[in-house]
């Protein structure tokens, strides 16, 4: 018996690694504002938690693994955009940034858990800056943001808050009196215990931003500024910045200007080492010419990369174009990452033409960026899986569906007709794997399941 069970739980283990990968893909009503940044996150649970503009009621959402949302809350009223959030468990709980009435500068910084429910929501009003983005990795209770102060003469400069992770609060506060006129972007904490921050040109168009490191109480230790314009120089874009293991990966837009007045565009990811220092600049598909509007990247489990924007698109270890995936028209990847099933998920915003209205856009596809809109009907769900005695079907409601349950034997073992969810119980079943099939009225298979059934 021992045995039997070890060897159903080996299959289980195993069972991402036969099929496909479920894909999805999911839109939000229509009128959202446009122009705005998504994040998105798979969990350890299976779901994936994203945030995006507050305007219209879009706020946070958590999305189940074949892309059904499970809730949808949105901050307090004043509440206009959210930004950027991190998650210190994997998706237990989740602090998100944003900010509420500009003209009064509030600063928001929430704390939700998996359920949806708000744990605090900390608003700082009056208060003339604007700290955004997360540490990625925050260590112990605490947390570093960072922005800008606001300035009516563009007199940028960036600022760093220590936060309690517990509370909200603000602990410690630093401007930083930089060269340049910045605002902070990224922020990571450096082995040595140092902070580094990624920031972008606040006051101009001279494409020009910079890495600065930063010890823990404030003070500047290095400042490098990158890009410029002219003749024969270059103006750049800072787009994402990940870590993976010691060094920094910016993801980054470059226009040249030769000396004949001609603008050449290229991607490019720059690599930093833990001083902010610039040791490699990985062109992506300069060669061919062909210019890709990207603003997202995650590192992949083959240490290549993923990245997105108006494609999705897959680079190997050596910095080589995979494979290319294009989105429908107008659509706008902010957020990407891997899923733990080998696959992609993103998310950003889509405008519909037709309708002249924004909505977010958020997708999984299968490791080679295909999404399979045969293989996994949206509005289906299947839990829990391994079973003991009662299996939950969610299904659409008001459609009619024959539900047969097979051993791996080919067997029929079960068949039930049912209009809507369901619930079937497998407690006269023998523990083992079984095959799942899902038809509609029409007899079209829209599901294949593999279901454990344990004791």
């Amino acid at each position: 018996m021992r045995l039997s069970k070890l060897l159903i739980l080996i299959l289980v283990c195993a069972l991402p690694f036969f099929g496909k990968a479920q894909t999805f893909e999911w839109e939000s009503q229509n009128n959202i504002y446009g122009g705005s940044y998504v994040k998105i996150q798979e969990t350890k649970f299976g779901s994936f938690f994203f945030i995006g503009p507050n305007y219209k009621n879009v706020g946070c959402y958590l999305l189940n693994k074949v892309g059904k949302p499970i809730w949808i809350v949105t901050p307090k009223p004043y509440s206009e955009m959210l930004y950027d959030y991190i998650t210190t468990d994997l998706g237990e709980t989740f602090f998100i940034m944003g900010y509420g009435y500009p003209i009064r500068n509030e600063n928001l910084f929430l704390k939700i858990n998996k359920d949806g429910n708000f744990q605090f929501e900390k608003i700082t009003v009056g208060q003339k800056y604007f700290p955004l983005f997360l540490q990625r990795s925050p260590t112990g209770n605490n947390i570093y943001t960072t922005g800008s102060t606001t300035s009516y003469n563009f007199n940028f400069r960036p600022i760093i808050e220590k936060r309690s992770l517990l509370t909200g609060d603000t602990i410690q506060k630093f401007i930083l009196q930089t060269k340049e006129v910045l605002s902070g972007n990224k922020i990571f904490k450096t082995i040595n215990g140092n902070l580094i921050l990624f920031c972008k040109d606040a006051g101009s168009t001279s494409g020009r931003w910079g890495t600065l490191i930063v010890d823990t109480i404030g003070t500047l230790l290095k400042e490098s500024y990158w890009g410029s314009n002219g003749v024969n120089s270059y103006k750049t874009e800072l787009s994402d910045v990940i870590q993976r293991d010691s060094n920094y990966f910016l993801l980054g837009d470059i226009s040249f200007r030769p000396s004949d007045g001609l603008y050449k565009s290229g991607n490019y990811i720059y690599e930093f080492n833990q001083q902010g220092d610039s040791v490699a600049l990985h062109p992506v598909n300069l060669d061919n010419l062909v210019y890709y509007n990207l603003t997202a990247i995650s590192a992949t489990a083959d240490k290549g990369f993923i990245l997105a924007g108006d494609v999705l698109l897959k680079l190997d270890s050596l910095y080589q174009i995979e494979w290319v995936k294009k989105f429908r028209k107008w659509t706008d990847i902010t957020s990407v990452g891997q899923a733990a099933d080998g696959g992609y998920y993103g998310a950003g915003m889509y405008f519909k033409e037709a309708e002249k209205a924004y909505c977010i856009y958020a997708f999984k596809t299968d490791a080679k960026g295909n999404i399979d809109k045969t293989e996994i009907h949206p509005n289906i769900t299947i839990y829990p899986n391994p079973v003991v005695e009662e299996l939950t079907l969610e299904l659409p409601y008001g459609q009619k569906f024959e539900l047969n349950l097979y051993d791996l034997q080919g067997k029929k073992c079960l068949s039930v007709t049912n209009i809507g969810s369901i619930k079937m119980s497998l407690k006269d079943l023998n523990e083992g794997i079984y095959i799942l099939s899902i038809t509609d009225e029409n007899g079209s298979i829209l599901r294949t399941e593999k279901i454990c059934k344990m004791y």
